[in-house]
């Protein structure tokens, strides 16, 4: 076995676990928002756990900090061993979020729920499902976690919590959010497939 193949099968490995993790926790809460009703979820995020605190942490703390999922991948262009990862963040990040953008279903919160508590004022559009801020957020967190090692761990959080945010912000129902996750999940395992045959082919 070549060294080339070596390191590819090691890859494999590496990849296949973090896939199944993903699997695993997006399995989750399908299962939780299921048993417990999209609607129930919903107003249990953002009306029994809100507090000004909360919105205080998501306004000012959280939504800065979410420019890392592109700091990230921006930094990583200038590396040659990391460059291709953040090309494929970058391009991630665009489609997952067009193809986000093509699916219009269902209204927000606001407009079939008599009470929700909105937090920060921001321009969206009347279509709830899926929810683009996340596929956009996932977009460009999983290719650097799939691909990387500790940093990848960190856009993915930070890709999870812009999922639980957008709820508790009142913008999209938990299946919103879900949805998005599972649609980045599927684009980019594709894209990173594409990637790994082009690298075997110009190898071979």
């Amino acid at each position: 076995m070549s060294l080339f193949q070596q390191v590819n099968n090691s890859l494999d490995k590496l990849l296949c676990r973090k896939v199944m993790f993903l699997v695993g926790i997006l399995g989750l809460a399908s299962l939780i928002d299921f048993w417990v009703g999209d609607n129930q979820a919903f107003l249990f995020i953002n009306q029994r756990l809100s507090n000004p605190l909360l919105d205080f942490v998501f306004l000012y703390i959280f939504v800065p900090l979410l420019s890392f999922l592109v700091v990230a991948p921006g930094f990583m262009l200038f590396f040659k061993r990391y460059r291709i990862i953040g090309i494929l963040s970058f391009l991630g990040g665009g489609v997952c979020y067009l193809i986000g953008g093509l699916i219009k279903f269902s209204p927000r919160p606001s407009q079939v729920l008599s009470q929700v508590f909105l937090v920060g004022n921001w321009v969206v559009g009347e279509n709830s499902f899926p929810s683009t801020t996340t596929m956009l957020a996932f977009g460009l967190a999983l290719p650097v976690f799939l691909l990387t090692s500790r940093i990848g761990w960190l856009s993915l959080l930070l890709a999870s919590l812009t999922g639980f945010f957008v709820v508790y912000s009142g913008y999209h129902f938990p299946e919103d959010a879900i949805a998005g996750a599972v649609i980045c999940v599927i684009i980019i395992l594709f894209l990173v497939f594409l990637l790994r045959k082009y690298i075997y082919c110009r190898t071979t």
